[in-house]
Protein backbone atom coordinates (compact mmCIF):
# COMPACT_ATOMS: atom_id res chain seq x y z
CA UNK A 1 0.00 0.00 0.00
CA UNK A 2 1.45 3.42 -0.88
CA UNK A 3 2.71 5.90 1.68
CA UNK A 4 0.80 9.14 2.25
CA UNK A 5 3.16 11.08 -0.01
CA UNK A 6 2.10 8.86 -2.93
CA UNK A 7 -1.65 9.13 -2.36
CA UNK A 8 -4.07 11.82 -3.51
CA UNK A 9 -7.23 11.38 -1.44
CA UNK A 10 -10.28 12.29 -3.53
CA UNK A 11 -12.25 14.09 -0.80
CA UNK A 12 -9.21 15.93 0.57
CA UNK A 13 -7.36 19.03 -0.62
CA UNK A 14 -4.59 21.32 0.66
CA UNK A 15 -3.17 18.46 2.69
CA UNK A 16 -0.04 18.44 4.78
CA UNK A 17 1.44 15.13 5.82
CA UNK A 18 2.07 15.10 9.56
CA UNK A 19 3.19 11.50 9.96
CA UNK A 20 4.01 8.60 7.67
CA UNK A 21 6.08 5.62 8.74
CA UNK A 22 4.91 3.36 5.94
CA UNK A 23 2.47 1.59 8.26
CA UNK A 24 0.32 4.48 9.49
CA UNK A 25 -0.23 8.00 8.16
CA UNK A 26 -1.69 11.26 9.44
CA UNK A 27 -2.65 14.23 7.26
CA UNK A 28 -4.22 17.63 7.90
CA UNK A 29 -6.18 19.68 5.41
CA UNK A 30 -9.55 20.36 3.87
CA UNK A 31 -12.06 17.49 3.81
CA UNK A 32 -15.07 17.95 1.52
CA UNK A 33 -14.48 21.73 1.58
CA UNK A 34 -14.34 21.83 5.41
CA UNK A 35 -10.94 23.18 6.53
CA UNK A 36 -8.80 22.08 9.45
CA UNK A 37 -9.56 18.38 9.45
CA UNK A 38 -7.21 15.55 10.37
CA UNK A 39 -7.22 12.30 8.44
CA UNK A 40 -5.67 9.01 9.50
CA UNK A 41 -5.24 5.62 7.92
CA UNK A 42 -3.43 2.34 8.20
CA UNK A 43 -1.44 2.05 5.00
CA UNK A 44 -1.97 -1.71 4.84
CA UNK A 45 -5.49 -1.29 3.50
CA UNK A 46 -7.64 -0.77 6.62
CA UNK A 47 -10.14 0.75 6.81
CA UNK A 48 -10.85 0.38 3.16
CA UNK A 49 -13.46 0.96 0.57
CA UNK A 50 -12.82 -1.24 -2.41
CA UNK A 51 -9.15 -1.95 -2.99
CA UNK A 52 -7.69 1.15 -1.33
CA UNK A 53 -7.20 2.18 2.27
CA UNK A 54 -9.62 4.93 3.32
CA UNK A 55 -8.70 8.07 5.21
CA UNK A 56 -10.99 8.56 8.17
CA UNK A 57 -11.61 11.98 9.70
CA UNK A 58 -10.39 12.30 13.28
CA UNK A 59 -12.80 13.64 15.88
CA UNK A 60 -12.07 17.40 16.25
CA UNK A 61 -11.54 17.22 20.02
CA UNK A 62 -8.67 14.75 19.53
CA UNK A 63 -6.80 16.79 16.92
CA UNK A 64 -4.80 19.10 19.26
CA UNK A 65 -3.62 16.24 21.47
CA UNK A 66 -2.62 14.20 18.43
CA UNK A 67 -0.60 17.08 17.00
CA UNK A 68 1.02 17.75 20.38
CA UNK A 69 1.99 14.07 20.63
CA UNK A 70 3.52 14.21 17.14
CA UNK A 71 5.51 17.33 18.07
CA UNK A 72 6.88 15.57 21.16
CA UNK A 73 7.67 12.47 19.11
CA UNK A 74 9.64 14.43 16.52
CA UNK A 75 11.42 16.63 19.06
CA UNK A 76 12.61 13.53 20.94
CA UNK A 77 14.10 12.08 17.75
CA UNK A 78 17.47 13.76 17.22
CA UNK A 79 18.12 11.82 14.00
CA UNK A 80 15.08 13.08 12.08
CA UNK A 81 14.96 12.80 8.33
CA UNK A 82 14.34 15.91 6.24
CA UNK A 83 10.75 14.72 5.73
CA UNK A 84 10.29 14.40 9.49
CA UNK A 85 11.70 17.92 9.96
CA UNK A 86 9.03 19.15 7.54
CA UNK A 87 6.33 17.16 9.36
CA UNK A 88 7.48 18.74 12.65
CA UNK A 89 7.38 22.25 11.19
CA UNK A 90 3.91 21.63 9.77
CA UNK A 91 2.70 20.27 13.13
CA UNK A 92 4.00 23.38 14.92
CA UNK A 93 2.39 25.69 12.36
CA UNK A 94 -0.99 23.94 12.60
CA UNK A 95 -0.84 23.82 16.41
CA UNK A 96 -0.27 27.58 16.55
CA UNK A 97 -3.54 28.12 14.63
CA UNK A 98 -5.73 25.78 16.69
Amino acid sequence: MPNAINVTPKKWSNIKILFDDGIYSVIFGKFENTPDKMGKRWNDNYPRQGSSATWYVEYDKFVPSTIQALIQYYEANQSRTSSEDQYLNDCRQIMSKL
